[in-house]
């Protein structure tokens, strides 16, 4: 996203009056705010994809008194920014070379994937599906009540993880058809222990495989099929952002 001078103000720096020191400081204020301004948009609409998109903004390519941009890198933000058809996980999760892949005995590649479960969404899943308030209801009762009663997992960073507790398969009805068990099923309650607290946070493991007899089909599509990205445009705000702040700091400068 290249932001040159002349594209924003033109004459405007000249016919203020303003040094080519002034211009320049100008610039690099206005690259650092779009560069904020950016996060900021990011950290309003994203949930899940926020981290590892924020890790792709980088500050870009500086002209003296010319030009600055800001830039996206990377696969997955650029899919988050711009958009993304539907494509199947195992060509992206199992793709050889990935961490913490295995391969079974019949040579297919598979790996656990965890997903991570807040306690005020619990039974959101189910509603948004269409399932009815009251099954909704006993859902989160039986899942509440059951996750209160286990033994945490413990882990802590080199010295391996002490399992606890996992809730049973059947607290819940299966989400979808071609799901094997329920969303809650194995769920663990996570602790991490650091020097000054702990964090807990609840979390199942689905294994994902390349294995053919794995795949199941319903009326909604394939397992482990993401539905696609919806494209974010941040960008094309930020541009406009950009030529605001460059302005607002000419101006400020006299």
């Amino acid at each position: 996203m290249p932001i040159r001078m002349v594209d924003i103000a033109k004459d405007l720096p000249v016919a203020l009056g303003l040094d080519a020191e002034t211009i320049n400081a100008s610039l690099e204020t206005a690259q650092h705010m779009s560069y904020n301004h950016w996060g900021i948009l990011a950290d309003r609409e994203l949930n899940s994809s926020l981290t590892e998109y924020k890790r792709g903004l980088k500050l870009g390519e500086y002209k003296y008194g010319k030009s600055f941009s800001v830039v996206l890198e990377g696969t997955f933000p650029n899919m988050v920014e711009n958009g993304a058809d539907a494509w199947d996980l195992r060509d992206t999760i199992l793709k050889p070379g990935t961490k913490n892949l295995k391969e079974s005995k019949e040579g297919h590649l598979y790996a656990s994937v965890p997903f991570r479960h807040f306690v005020k969404d619990i039974g959101k899943a189910y509603a948004d599906r269409g399932f009815n308030t009251q099954i909704v209801d006993m859902i989160k009762k039986a899942v509440n009540e059951r996750r209160k009663e286990l033994d945490a997992t413990r882990s802590a960073s080199g010295k391996g993880t002490n399992w606890g507790g996992r809730l049973p398969a059947g607290l819940a009805p299966k989400l979808r058809e071609r799901h094997a068990v329920d969303l809650f099923a194995g769920m663990i309650k996570a602790k991490k222990m650091y020097a000054k607290a702990d964090q807990a946070q609840y979390v199942t493991f689905r294994t994902i495989s390349n294995n053919p007899d794995t795949v199941r089909e319903d009326e909604g599509g394939k397992n482990w099929m993401h539905p696609g990205l919806t494209a974010k445009n941040f960008a094309d705000k930020v541009v406009v952002y950009a030529a605001d702040a460059f302005i607002a700091e000419l101006v400020g400068a006299l």
